[in-house]
């Protein structure tokens, strides 16, 4: 408890901004979902926003990983978790991406159906490079049954199975 009250106090601001970055995410896909839902009909203008929204939702968590040095470690595919496990800031700033993940889930088919293919073919890049798959696997819990089934068929191609090896 002690370990984590001193890590909190050097930390604390980014801690609360990963926590108001999930949150944002997880409102953001909330907003996108139901309102592809109400409206089954194709609504041009909607869907526009929507690409928008997500777009740079997406911009901006990207952004963020290439500006924070102590993250750039998970776009590494030969990290080596062996000699440096992965750090308490690249899980929580993966699960913020993994929710952003799952947002896009939700609301790609209400976008355009080319969008999903792109999801996958995201995933099937990302998520089996180490720091990645190894927060995947320990935090893939966390996620809507069907979002797991969605990213294990979109490994299925990679070589990886599923959320527990």
């Amino acid at each position: 408890m002690a370990g984590f009250l001193l890590w909190f106090q050097t930390n604390w601001a980014s801690f609360i901004g990963a926590v108001c970055g999930i949150g944002s995410l997880l409102f953001t896909g909330a907003y996108l979902r139901l309102d592809t839902l109400e409206r089954k009909e194709t609504n041009k203008e909607r869907r526009a926003t929507n690409v928008l929204t997500l777009a740079e939702r997406h911009r901006v968590l990207w952004a963020e990983a290439r500006q924070r040095p102590e993250l750039i470690r998970i776009f590494s595919r030969e990290a080596d978790l062996s000699a440096q496990p992965v750090t308490i800031m690249e899980e929580e700033f993966l699960r913020a991406v993994f929710v952003h993940y799952e947002v896009g889930w939700y609301v790609a088919p209400g976008i355009s159906p080319n969008e999903v293919k792109a999801q996958q073919e995201d995933i099937r890049d990302f998520f089996p490079r180490p720091v990645p798959w190894a927060v995947w696997q320990k935090t893939s819990q966390l996620h809507s049954p069907a979002f797991i089934r969605f990213v294990e068929r979109a490994l299925e191609r990679h070589g990886r199975f599923r959320a527990d090896g």
